[in-house]
């Protein structure tokens, strides 16, 4: 069955990060040599440099680092704060397009700053007016589940990524699918037991995005959770790749 399905994966990272990961740091041509070798070819990566330490040096290492693979797609690491460490939302904005990146990853938590409407909603407003997938965590300080809540109630056609959807997730967003049309689900970490056959069922496959958490993480088991997940091979094809290749093609960098 895995022949019949082209995975496109979301949640690729490269670099080192500010602590010590011994053996598991690799360099970007092993990390898809390996995603090659579980008939991954194509993907989106951030680095792991731009989200522990320096987004700027790191966002710039991984263009380089991604130069002879073309198959996989940089998403930069931001920060919407009021000293424009990552400059004006205009001049984001020309960068992005610039360096054909086709994503944005928010890490608060890290970089210390709130998801809040009064800092990042006018940098939500820039991504929104470009249709570009912005990728987040919920955590229980920075980002909340209420600055999600109105993040995806302020910014309705911007695609918004949910990355660390755990366990526990259900309880409440299964209510923010119900009521938002451009939410949707990273599978990295969405390990429910029948958790893909209900969003299936009560969403649509169209909600759920594979990522596979790569290097860290093993592509191989993120594949097999949609492999052997009781749902259409219909359904498969739009989760494993499908639905990520839609979001994409409706980045629009002229608006």
């Amino acid at each position: 069955m895995n022949n019949e399905i082209s995975f496109f994966d979301c949640n690729i990272s490269i670099g080192c990060t500010a602590l010590i990961a011994g053996d598991r740091v690799l360099k970007t041509a092993d990390v898809i040599k390996r995603l090659n070798s579980c008939n991954i070819y194509h993907g989106l990566v951030s680095s792991k440099t731009a989200i522990s330490a320096d987004p700027a040096s790191g966002n710039m290492k991984l263009l380089r680092e991604l130069r002879d693979h073309p198959h996989f797609y940089p998403v930069w690491t931001i920060i919407p704060s009021a000293t424009y460490e990552s400059g004006s939302p205009d001049q984001i904005k020309r960068d992005l397009k610039e360096h054909d990146v086709k994503g944005v990853v928010l890490s608060p938590k890290e970089h210390g700053y709130p998801g809040s409407e009064w800092l990042c909603g006018e940098f939500y407003d820039m991504l929104c007016s470009i249709h570009m997938p912005l990728f987040i965590s919920v955590d229980p300080e920075n980002f909340t589940w209420e600055h999600l809540y109105m993040l995806l109630e302020n910014h309705r056609s911007l695609p918004v990524i949910l990355r660390n959807a755990h366990y526990q997730v259900d309880r409440v967003i299964y209510k923010l699918l119900e009521r938002f049309d451009d939410l949707y689900i990273d599978t990295t970490d969405y390990l429910v037991f029948y958790g893909i056959e209900e969003i299936v069922r009560k969403f649509g496959s169209e909600k759920l995005i594979f990522g596979s958490g790569a290097p860290l993480k093993s592509p191989g088991a993120a594949m097999t959770a949609i492999l052997l997940s009781d749902i259409s091979t219909e359904d498969k094809k739009k989760i494993a790749g499908e639905n990520l290749q839609k979001i994409l093609g409706e980045i629009d960098h002229e608006i």
